[in-house]
């Protein structure tokens, strides 16, 4: 069987964040056949300037390396304003670039999202349909929308409600059944 790879990000800088111990979660309880790298540094990509895209600075580069690199990519997603937070937009449009090799176009991306009513339900839905038109492939199935989960998940992606590990891994375990179907070259 295929061992797959996937880097990870969390949308939100804020300590504690809920949207970040989903990944922290998903690291830690991710199938024997995913390994989840956590990208510690999508905060300090510089702002998506298409001037520097055909020489983008060295971080920009690594970050293109890195999903390259992998099989998949994992967003804990924040919702702020219904929409998608400025830190996880800028990352992907830097993944969006350049338009003759976008650096998203066949990456496998899932969205695990706490966020108040919504449970980031609008930020999945509009981020998604833009990256579909860039090339990539959401996995939206299962959902992991988490609303108001502040009293039962904790900032170190730890949790005393069995329902959010299985939302969590359930989502990975369609990333690593799509990966699975995906024709072989």
């Amino acid at each position: 069987m295929t061992h797959y790879r996937a880097v990870a990000f969390s949308g939100s800088l804020r300590t504690g964040s809920l949207n970040t111990a989903l990944i922290l979660m998903a690291q830690r309880i991710a199938p024997e056949r995913l390994t989840i790298e956590v990208l510690d540094y999508v905060d300090q990509l510089p702002w998506m300037n298409p001037d520097t895209e055909y020489d983008p600075p060295a971080l920009v580069q690594r970050l293109w390396d890195d999903v390259r690199g992998s099989d998949a990519l994992v967003i804990g997603l924040p919702e702020y304003n219904w929409g998608t937070s400025a830190l996880a937009k800028n990352a992907l449009d830097w993944l969006s670039r350049p338009a003759d090799d976008r650096h998203v176009a066949g990456t496998t991306i899932a969205f695990l999202s706490a966020a108040s009513a919504s449970g980031g339900q609008r930020a999945q839905d509009g981020i998604s349909t833009v990256l579909g038109l860039m090339g990539a492939t959401v996995i939206d199935e299962p959902h992991v929308r988490l609303s108001f989960a502040g009293d039962r998940l904790q900032a170190d992606g730890t949790t005393t409600d069995p329902e959010i590990e299985a939302a969590v891994l359930a989502k990975l375990d369609a990333i690593v059944a799509h990966l699975d179907s995906r024709p072989t070259a």
